[in-house]
């Protein structure tokens, strides 16, 4: 089976809990033979193509990751998604598994289901909860009110 995988980061270039738990199952696909992709995003332009870790093939989208535009990017990341249908157009998955994907957007997932099923796994509640947004907001408000 063909396996692409999304995740915002990846090991060795981030390692967050929800990042190693992607590579420990794209680790798994690949020991079990299948054919594995992951599509990650990275902040370091140089850093940005191709690579093996481990026996999986990674492709390195560059993003920025600007915190505080953070739930708006999770919506829409227009520096990632043309990138992200492009490496999955390349790949043919059959199966499309997104973990933590709010840089890579859920414009990336609904791109990603243009070409094959997806399997999301949530790691934090950011995809489905604006608290992020409103508390960010609330955390910047003008003092001036008082």
């Amino acid at each position: 089976m063909r396996i692409a995988m999304l995740s915002d980061g990846y090991p060795p270039w981030e390692r967050g809990g929800a990042q190693k738990i992607a590579a420990q199952c794209a680790e798994g696909y690949v020991e079990r033979g299948h054919d594995v992709l992951v599509v990650t995003a990275v902040t370091d332009r140089s850093a940005r193509g191709r690579a093996v870790e481990n026996g999986v093939r990674v492709r390195k989208c560059w993003s920025p990751k600007p915190r505080a535009v953070l739930p708006y990017l999770t919506l829409h990341n227009p520096f990632v998604v043309r990138k992200v249908g492009r490496a999955l157009d390349a790949f043919d998955p059959d199966i499309v598994h997104a973990h933590n994907a709010h840089y890579l957007s859920n414009a990336s997932l609904r791109a990603a289901a243009a070409r094959a099923p997806v399997c999301k796994t949530f790691h934090d509640a950011g995809t489905v909860s604006y608290g992020e947004l409103t508390g960010y907001l609330a955390s910047h408000r003008d003092s001036d009110d008082d």
